[in-house]
């Protein structure tokens, strides 16, 4: 396998800390293990590895060799191995907390996509569908009228409807794109606690996806020790999600709390409650039938959770070389489309683009919630006259998106 330069994986806060208050540094299990910094801030890599173009030619040959077969398992091997810096011999200096090896990685991967959990699916866990079939036919413009082609933007459709596909992302055991990320989290998050004496409980504020593909992955692969806990807006998940989450919460290990409030008030909460010092100096007092507790993070304001969503860009872009849309020497930039409330999904993409994957454009897409768009458009970033509005697509109802610090400290700091 093709390994880049090692690297020491360095982190940062997006509010300015460099490393912990004891003067040791933020290593990449660490980050994982505490979701936010000290000061509130979220962690971002100071250097991100990334990919020439003789690594994407190499991509796009392990996609042909493999014939789409564990195609995402030796993706995922790949991709996570350069962000984690396993291959970095030793613990990076300053830092408390061994680098997984890449057997450990890959021991991560198969037991989070194992093919049961997954449909069933043994070659692709994510294929990658062409939206339109070979026997489509495209309607012409006389067929349709010129007016409906102007109002409806059809004429690009018509034009690309054979280079337009689907990522799907549907096919994990609880059904959301989340899954992806949820169902490898747990076990990086294992790792990092493996020699801590703390019990550590999950906080989770979620729209609908995060809860349920959070909960089952910590059931899953978590140690049994850890905790979790979900806030969900009481009226702002879909009833399918809903009832998921109500289905496993047994007020012992997983504790499910409906908020009868936005999902903007219950990630405000998670925050909050990480800032609490009176909260944690209670969760750390050991009692005669309690053991100390310490809170982390599911939601996407934990680094380890984007990691393995930046993974499947690098396997779309790996599949897209499969169906001869790309092609070395020269290798086209594709665009991706995106439905964004809490901003981590297109950021991920974002954070694959500068690791050299040939994405061109990003489309954000919103529904009436669309605080996004306007911030995209405009540059301006106001939600003090909104209100949340409950649409038939409540994971994005979200006016409070937490990802955008992390994509304002990329663009305002460019030099790091």
């Amino acid at each position: 396998m093709w390994h880049l330069k090692h690297r020491n994986m360095r982190f940062v806060s997006t509010r300015g800390a460099t490393a912990y208050p004891d003067g040791s540094s933020f290593g990449i299990l660490e980050t994982i293990r505490d979701g936010l910094s000290h000061e509130g801030g979220l962690f971002l890599p100071k250097d991100l590895p990334f990919f020439s173009p003789a690594v994407l030619a190499w991509l796009i040959g392990n996609a042909d060799s493999c014939d789409g077969k564990q195609l995402y398992h030796r993706t995922a091997q790949f991709t996570m191995e350069e962000l984690i810096g396993c291959h970095v011999v030793g613990n990076q200096q300053g830092q408390k907390l061994h680098i997984p090896s890449p057997a450990q990685i890959s021991a991560f991967i198969s037991k989070a996509y194992e093919s049961r959990r997954w449909n069933n699916l043994d070659d692709c866990i994510s294929p990658l569908t062409p939206i339109f079939n070979e026997s489509f036919v495209p309607p012409s413009p006389s067929d349709i009228g010129e007016h409906v082609v102007a109002a409806e933007g059809i004429t690009n459709v018509v034009k690309y409807h054979k280079k337009i596909h689907m990522l799907e992302q549907y096919h994990g055991p609880t059904a959301a794109f989340k899954d992806f990320a949820l169902q490898l989290f747990p076990c990086l998050f294992g790792a990092a606690i493996k020699d801590e004496a703390n019990r550590y409980i999950i906080l989770a504020a979620t729209s609908g996806d995060t809860g349920v593909a959070a909960i089952n992955g910590m059931l899953h692969s978590a140690p049994a020790s850890t905790k979790i806990m979900v806030l969900f807006p009481e009226f702002g998940v879909s009833p399918v999600q809903k009832a998921q989450m109500l289905s496993m919460s047994d007020g012992k290990r997983v504790q499910v709390v409906g908020v009868k409030a936005t999902f903007d008030l219950c990630q405000t909460t998670v925050k909050q409650m990480f800032k609490d010092d009176a909260l944690a100096q209670r969760l750390a007092a050991p009692g005669a039938t309690t053991t100390p507790s310490v809170l982390s993070s599911a939601n996407s304001i934990n680094w380890g959770r984007l990691m393995p969503q930046i993974v499947y860009y690098v396997h779309a872009f790996a599949q897209l070389s499969r169906t001869k849309q790309l092609a070395p020497p020269k290798i086209p930039e594709f665009d991706v489309l995106v439905p964004t409330g809490n901003f981590g999904n297109i950021l991920s993409a974002f954070l694959a683009r500068k690791m050299g994957i040939p994405i061109r454009r990003f489309v954000l897409a919103s529904n009436e919630n669309d605080v996004l768009f306007e911030f995209i458009s405009t540059g301006i970033y106001d939600i003090t006259e909104k209100s949340l509005v409950p649409t038939i697509s409540p994971s994005i109802d979200i006016l409070k998106a937490s990802n955008v610090e992390r994509f304002l400290f990329y663009l305002s700091l460019i030099h790091i």
